[in-house]
């Protein structure tokens, strides 16, 4: 008969062997349990963050970028309003300012800034401007419209100069006084420029007329009358924004100057001149009053001084 504790005993070899294995399960597990990552440095550990805030930064700045864009655009679609329903109010007012004399000639002679623009001599023959009209052809293009009455030497004749938006700056003539950060804001923002249009000289400025002025370039005095032609209001008619120190200077400032201020303030500038000019003439007839009481006074001294007896001398004995 068979012993039972025989039957379920287990070799010492195999016990032996199922208590390391169980050692070893355990020790694994424990390992896996009590493991601990490295600790990063202080340095790492500030790289970490930094590199964190520095791409909510980029994404709080890109978001901003896109809402900038939206900002633009809609700035563009006000604008394009705008435009639309001022149009032809701007237009009423046209048809007004042809029925008051001298209008423009009030408002271009009393403006300072416009004076910085052009030379004395000019403003005999701005007094000639009737009206002028200011069309927007889109949010940044335009056309200016001026009416010249004719006089001596000059004729009546009616020119539109157009402005436009360009930001090819491989169409520029001359760059050499240009910085590369002018440049740069140049093909990023765009530049104003003009197709050059054609305008009848007065006569009197057959001398400095650069297109009638002679091809002889090394003549002392052709250099000096073409400089003085290319500052008159009639070269800034040929400006093109291209030829940057070859032709009228400061086109883009005059021309923005009659978009942003002359044009659409008009009115503003009519009434301040015609205050300034009633100031001025009441000065100049109280002054006349003045001399005029000092003259009556000086005469009135005169006249008591021949009443009077002349003293008698008296006679030595």
């Amino acid at each position: 008969m068979l012993n039972p504790i025989a039957i379920f005993s287990v070799p010492k070899v195999i016990v032996s062997h199922i208590a390391f294995f169980s050692l070893s399960l355990f020790t694994i597990s424990t390992s896996i349990l009590i493991f601990k990552p490295p600790k990063m440095s202080e340095k790492a550990t500030e790289d970490h963050i930094l590199s964190e805030e520095n791409l909510q930064l980029s994404k709080a700045l890109r978001d901003l970028s896109d809402i900038e864009e939206k900002l633009e655009k809609i700035d563009e679609k006000v604008n394009e309003y705008r435009i639309n329903i001022t149009e032809p109010v701007y237009d009423e007012r046209y048809e007004v300012i042809s029925r008051i004399p001298n209008f423009w000639k009030t408002v271009l002679q009393e403006h300072s800034d416009f004076a910085d623009f052009i030379p004395v001599s000019d403003f005999k023959f701005i007094d000639l401007i009737r009206n002028i009209k200011l069309s927007m052809l889109n949010t940044t293009d335009y056309s200016l419209k001026f009416e010249f009455a004719d006089s001596e030497g000059f004729p009546e004749q009616t020119i539109v100069k157009t402005f436009t938006i360009c930001k090819d700056i491989t169409k520029l003539k001359y760059t050499s006084k240009l910085t590369d950060e002018e440049l740069l804001d140049m093909s990023e923002f765009g530049f104003l420029t003009s197709e050059p249009v054609d305008i009848t000289w007065p006569e009197e400025y057959d001398a400095i007329n650069p297109i009638k002025l002679s091809t002889n370039t090394k003549d002392a005095d052709f250099k000096k009358n073409y400089r003085q032609g290319m500052k008159t209001f009639f070269a800034w008619f040929g400006w093109t924004g291209l030829k940057h120190g070859k032709e009228f200077p400061n086109g883009d400032g005059l021309a923005n100057l009659f978009m942003e201020d002359i044009y659409p303030h008009c009115l503003k500038h009519y009434i301040e001149a015609k205050r300034d000019i009633e100031d001025e003439r009441g000065a100049s007839d109280s002054e006349v009053e003045d001399d005029e009481e000092d003259i009556d006074r000086f005469n009135m001294s005169v006249m008591e001084n021949d009443d009077e007896e002349p003293a008698t001398k008296k006679v030595k004995k």
